[in-house]
């Protein structure tokens, strides 16, 4: 109740104010109107009387100028001949009738000839001799005898005074005119010829502007204030027979003078027809007779009017609406004070705490029950400092400010401790409030228990990085493992093939033979590994090169074929031309499709089919093969990774069930479709989709010239007669190499020794580039590592291209320690020849070499038969042959976990030289540790990530794959910036560089 009257009141207050303030403003609006009213009403009459002024000094002007104007043309006519003859004959007593006529035949032409309607010519005895009109007659010249007599004394022309006619016609009954009189004396005739004329005449002002827009009269009077010119109303004067009776009409039509007013003042009368008129009036003494000059008011305030009528009709209006309004308005205020105070009930109601407190002075002034649950408060607090600390106050009131200038802010998540010391966390939002006039600056805060929910999502949170950071184990133990079993696999590829080089068995060879083959299996399933773990990473990137289909199917089948040994019959029906696409996606999805089909088909056949799409965009491979098929509900899971269809296959055709998940992965990162069609026993049919572009005639041109350049050279001579052919291929050959690690150099420096070739190797790209400026000098091929300091070789490689011929035409061959599907392509779309991967191999670096000797090295080449090699004492050889060949002792040689020696044994083929390289290694390590650590402390992942780089590869070739695996992990956390991370790596691979630095100071030790 108590709040009901409250607003009642408030309500009250505010609609008296209101309407007080309303009201008062239209009674200024009011008294404006009117103040302006009678402001432009008094400059109207001010410019009116100026107006009237100017045009009574006109009209006095005008009328003395008639004056002037008469008289000077009567005393022309008086000088012409005409006239001067007639007079003589008038006054001759022996004239004759007839020239009498004939005289007064000439003075009425000379009248007429200035003007002059009215005139009369009389004698000495004012008797008249001629005349033309009958306004003239003897009594009007008796009374004008006086005056005439003046006019012969003083003998001149003058005007003598207004008279009336007498003469009882409708056309000149009492009609004004103004009389002129002039003295005649010629050869002693003496007479006198009078003028007379019509007052009409005398002055018109019906055409002036002014009278025209402020209807306005110019009256010329006698002194018995009879009109002597034609008014606006002259007609109904006539028409009342004022003017002959001089009385007022039945219309009241008088010409009326303002008894109090003086000649000259303007003044405010009713004038002759009753109208309200401003007029002025004077006495014309020269001529005899009265000007009056009126302005009709109503016209000269019409101007007036329209804002007069506007101001009352608009003031009735405000006054209807004011009144309708403050109705509406008292209904609208209790209208307000209801949802105000439903408002206040849902503040109250709400289950979130709600607080309203002064941004100025920090004062709460409002809050809900909520905010007493919430912060388990016995009394109301005063200020925010009761609820909240100094550093959540600071945040609130930071916050607090940011909205108050309109930004529209997101909540933020405080934690609180309670009075029980338990805690829990508050989202906070807040909101600024209108002032309406207040000094307060009132916010909104609103406070959420989330205490629950934080809980919930940190959970949620802490699942999603376990199954992130297991995700990643995976990969990392998956890449780690392959990485160790591709260490002892090269050396056992290169043992296997140093024995094939001896002369052996057939049972020997055959055994050979089958541990090469299983070696090449195991090597392909490592490589597929790898390849899936940089697919579950997403990090490969699709290259477009140009290439021929049929060529490529071609070449994927003799492998296949060489694999499973021509059990199956492949039939390519490819289609033979150039295409646009991933040579690297197609060449790998066609070597798993292959391997599928001879896997599971045996004595059968496949088949290979390409097409292209209307378009040219879409590349389409099939293979179908006529093997065991896969059952139909297994068709959902067969891409599935380290799945089978059945476990019976894995029993029967082995396979880690890995090759159709990343053929699946391969195709989906291309943006292609894949698909598979099987029946039970009869076989299967995967189709899949891959973009591609048509090439243009360059492209295919430059493909050709690839496909001829690129020839792969697959000889296998003796031991005995490989140095003979090395030195015979490559002694004239020029190699410029870019190795920015020294270990690396001295590495590429003993392989390319024993290749007899003459090289020189610099320490970055920047210097092999101003090598190439400075002397002009035509290599015959590069070799480029990819990540170096100054200048990197990709950078190194585009700037070599843009150099004129034949320098830009140099064959460049990218050596990097990435050794992932996809890494070729990115080298050879950066402009590169030919790519080998770290650690460099003797013969896959001869492979590479041949493969890209220039024109005239080929005929050089002489190919190897080694089919009917004879090789003595064959049966003598045995394993313990290969340590003797190697130089290593077999007595003495310790077993090492942390590095594998015989790699890089095998391929220096000098254990003295290898043990120069690993005493360098352990010597570098220390320092090349320091300077990474270093440089992830100070945040400078970039380089951080190059210097993990070039240790890395370092590591490889000493045969160290575990520290190298962890040195290709700091590479990748480089990438993401987390320094916290980072140094955890750091700190595991210190203990891997410490048995590794152990480890090869005993092998130094013990082959000394």
């Amino acid at each position: 109740m108590t709040n009901n009257r409250l607003s009642d009141i408030k309500t009250r207050k505010r609609l008296t104010k209101f309407f007080l303030m309303t009201v008062g403003l239209i009674v200024l609006i009011i008294i404006f109107a009117f103040t302006s009213y009678h402001s432009t009403k008094n400059q109207l009459l001010n410019n009116t009387k100026e107006k009237l002024n100017e045009a009574t000094v006109n009209a006095i002007e005008i009328l003395e100028e008639f004056r002037v104007d008469t008289i000077r043309k009567i005393n022309l006519s008086r000088k012409s001949p005409n006239f001067e003859n007639a007079i003589d004959i008038f006054f001759k007593i022996n004239s004759e009738s007839q020239d009498f006529d004939m005289a007064r035949i000439d003075i009425e032409r000379t009248m007429n000839s200035f003007g002059f309607k009215h005139y009369a010519l009389i004698d000495n005895d004012f008797l008249i001799r001629a005349q033309n009109s009958p306004i003239f007659h003897s009594e009007l010249i008796n009374n004008l005898s006086e005056k005439l007599r003046s006019i012969q004394i003083n003998n001149e022309t003058a005007y003598i005074d207004v008279f009336r006619t007498t003469f009882s016609t409708s056309a000149t009954e009492n009609e004004p005119y103004l009389l002129f009189a002039s003295h005649i004396y010629q050869d002693g005739a003496n007479a006198i010829l009078l003028i007379a004329i019509n007052g009409n005449n005398v002055l018109d002002f019906k055409d002036h502007t002014f009278f025209r827009r402020i209807n306005g009269e110019v009256l010329l009077f006698d002194r018995e204030h009879k009109l002597i010119n034609k008014s606006k109303y002259y007609e109904e004067l006539v028409d009342e027979n004022i003017l002959s009776r001089n009385q007022e009409s039945n219309r009241g039509l008088k010409i009326v003078i303002h008894n109090d007013s003086k000649p000259g003042n303007i003044d405010f009368y009713l004038n002759y027809y009753g109208a309200s008129v401003l007029g002025i009036h004077t006495w014309l003494s020269e001529l005899n007779i009265g000007l009056i000059l009126e302005a009709n008011l109503n016209s000269t305030l019409e101007p007036l009017v329209f804002f007069r009528d506007s101001l009352i009709k608009y003031t009735a209006i405000i006054t209807v609406l004011l009144i309708i309004f403050l109705f509406f308005y008292k209904s609208l205020l209790q209208e307000i004070d209801k949802r105000l105070q439903y408002m206040f009930s849902i503040f109250e109601a709400t289950s979130e705490g709600m607080l309203i407190f002064d941004l100025n002075t920090h004062q709460i002034y409002r809050t809900n029950k909520q905010v007493y649950r919430l912060f388990l408060l016995d009394a109301p607090p005063v200020t925010l400092e009761d609820i909240f600390s100094d550093i959540q106050l600071d945040v609130i009131i930071d916050k607090a400010h940011s909205s108050s200038l309109g930004a529209n802010l997101d909540p933020i998540s405080i934690f609180y401790k309670l009075r029980n010391d338990s805690e829990i966390v508050l989202e906070v939002y807040m909101k600024s409030l209108p002032k309406r006039g207040s000094k307060r600056n009132p916010i909104l805060i609103t406070l959420r228990d989330i205490t629950d929910q934080f809980t919930y999502e940190q959970e949620i949170q802490l699942a999603k990085e376990s199954a992130e950071t297991s995700n990643i184990a995976k990969n990392n133990f998956l890449a780690t493992v392959s990485h160790e079993l591709r260490t002892p696999l090269h050396s056992i590829i290169g043992m296997i093939e140093a024995l094939s080089s001896t002369q052996l068995t057939d049972t020997q060879k055959y055994y050979a033979d089958m541990s090469q083959e299983s070696a090449d299996n195991l090597l392909g399933i490592i490589d597929n590994i790898l390849d899936f773990t940089k697919l579950d990473s997403k990090k490969y990137i699709p290259t477009f090169s140009t290439i021929n289909l049929a060529s490529e199917t071609t070449s994927a089948i003799t492998i296949a074929s060489r694999k499973n040994k021509n059990k199956n019959s492949i039939h390519n029906n490819a289609l033979d031309t150039f295409i646009n696409t991933d040579k690297g996606i197609f060449n790998k999805c066609l070597s798993i499709l292959l391997d599928n089909a001879n896997k599971f088909t045996n004595g059968g056949s496949i088949q290979i089919f390409t097409t292209i799409a209307d378009d040219g965009n879409k590349l389409c491979l099939e293979v179908i093969d006529t093997g065991i098929g896969i059952p139909e509900t297994k068709l959902n899971h067969i891409f599935e990774a380290f799945g089978q269809a059945d476990s019976a296959i894995t029993r029967n055709y082995g396979g880690i069930g890995l090759g159709l998940s990343l053929l699946k992965g391969l195709v989906t990162q291309a943006n292609g479709t894949i698909d598979i069609q099987s029946i039970e026993g009869e076989g299967s049919c995967f189709r899949l989709t891959i973009p591609c572009t048509l090439p243009n005639t360059t492209e295919i041109d430059e493909a050709v010239n690839t496909s001829l350049n690129t020839i792969t050279y697959d000889f296998a001579p003796s031991a005995q007669s490989q140095e003979k052919y090395d030195k015979e291929i490559f002694s004239n050959l020029k190699v410029l190499a870019a190795e920015d690690n020294e270990i690396n150099q001295e590495m590429l420096s003993i392989l390319l020794s024993k290749f007899y070739i003459n090289f020189k190797i610099f320490d970055n790209g920047q210097l092999l580039l101003d090598y190439i400026v400075s002397h002009q000098e035509q290599a015959d091929m590069i070799l480029m590592d990819c990540h170096m300091p100054v200048l990197d070789g990709f950078e190194t490689t585009r700037r070599i291209r843009e150099l004129p011929p034949p320098v830009c035409d140099i064959p460049i061959i990218a050596i990097t320690a990435d050794a992932l599907f996809g890494d070729r392509e990115k080298c050879l779309a950066q402009g590169m020849t030919d790519y080998i991967s770290k650690p460099v191999k003797r013969n896959d670096l001869r492979q590479v070499l041949i493969r890209n000797l220039p024109d005239a090295f080929h005929s050089e080449i002489d190919f190897f038969d080694t089919s009917g090699a004879n090789h003595e004492n064959q049966d003598d050889f045995d394993a313990t042959m290969a340590d003797d060949f190697f130089g290593i002792d077999e007595e003495i040689q310790p077993q090492y976990s942390s590095f594998n020696p015989d790699a890089l044994i095998q391929e220096v083929g000098d254990i003295s030289i290898a043990l120069d390289l690993f005493d360098k290694f352990n010597d570098s390590l220390d320092k090349d540790f320091t300077e990474i650590t270093s440089l992830i402390l100070f945040e400078n992942y970039i380089e951080a990530k190059k210097q993990a780089h070039k240790v890395k590869g370092s590591a490889r070739m000493m045969g160290c794959s575990a520290l190298a695996e962890m040195l290709q992990n700091i590479e990748h956390a480089c990438m993401d910036k987390n320094t916290n991370s980072l140094l955890d790596l750091v700190s595991k691979s210190e203990n891997e560089i410490k048995r590794v630095k152990e480890e090869l100071s005993i092998f130094i030790k013990v082959h000394a």
